[in-house]
């Protein structure tokens, strides 16, 4: 054997103790819903939308102006906070459009969901994580612009007292937390319907037009507007009328407030039926 040639050196490799920051397993939620956020940031069209979202500012900013200026002659005001909310539902609209059409049903189709599962990850963490990515891009875009303009309003409005900026601010936040939660929930199910992100983006589209068509269609036949309750668009924007403008009954914003409850009780549904089902398949 030749001892001036190279010999190789076998070392031996062992685990080595993991010593650094360890994430709890009620908190891996959070990592799931911050990798799909971080997913839905690379979208250039994303980021457009967050900005997009407080271009109507602007309008409703010099409405504000010109009503501040309507009452100090004597004059009544007219109505703002319903063609905000209207503009704002656009926008959520949107915005799940494209943070929420590739949550469940990529997953399913390229196998990523048994990757999840195979880490301490539970079915109620990766449900819940991949909620919160749809929920916090519609809340920042129903809230943010809203904050805004009910401080701008309080400032320069001279019959805006402190009564009316919480009532404002009491009902923006509720109305929001509400569609932002159900929009998540439908979002998730819409998704795990299809294994497309393109073919769960016409769904969600699709979806929100025919509900709207099918409750205002029942409410001009049977003469009851309770029909609306069925779209919760139509049960958000008079839900937001009520809490804010004092208009309609309590009755009925009760039902709004309901119907909103139950979207979000059968699209968790379905997407858990949904990801069950696919878990068993993996």
């Amino acid at each position: 054997m030749n001892t001036n040639q190279g010999q190789a050196r076998v070392e031996r490799l062992d685990y080595q103790p993991y010593d650094g920051p360890l994430e709890p397993l009620a908190g891996r939620f959070l990592v799931v819903a911050g990798h799909q956020l971080r997913l839905s940031r690379k979208d250039k069209w994303f980021r457009r939308l967050l900005w997009f979202s407080f271009f109507p500012l602007g309008i409703f900013a010099v409405m504000v102006i010109v009503q501040s200026k309507v009452e100090q002659i004597g004059n009544h005001g007219f109505n703002l906070w319903s063609p905000f909310w209207g503009a704002q539902i656009f926008s959520a609209i949107l915005i799940t459009y494209l943070c929420g059409r590739s949550t469940i049903g990529e997953d399913l189709r390229t196998g990523a969901a048994s990757v999840y599962f195979a880490r301490p990850v539970t079915l109620n963490g990766y449900l819940g994580g991949k909620w919160l990515s749809v929920f916090v891009p519609v809340l920042f875009v129903t809230l943010g612009p809203a904050l805004l303009l009910i401080s701008f309003r309080f400032a320069i409005e001279p019959g805006a007292g402190l009564l009316s900026f919480l009532r404002w601010l009491a009902g923006f936040l509720a109305a929001s937390i509400l569609l932002s939660a159900v929009m998540g929930a439908v979002m998730l199910a819409v998704s795990s319907l299809t294994r497309r992100a393109r073919t769960a983006g016409f769904l969600w589209i699709g979806f929100i037009i025919g509900m709207s068509a099918l409750a205002n269609g029942l409410a001009k036949s049977f003469d009851d507007p309770i029909y609306t309750v069925i779209s919760f668009t139509r049960a958000s924007a008079r839900l937001l009328a009520y809490l804010v403008e004092g208009k309609g009954s309590a009755d009925m914003a009760a039902m709004d407030a309901l119907s909103h409850i139950v979207w979000l009780v059968i699209g968790l549904g379905i997407v858990r039926f949904r990801i069950a089902a696919g878990k068993t398949r993996v």
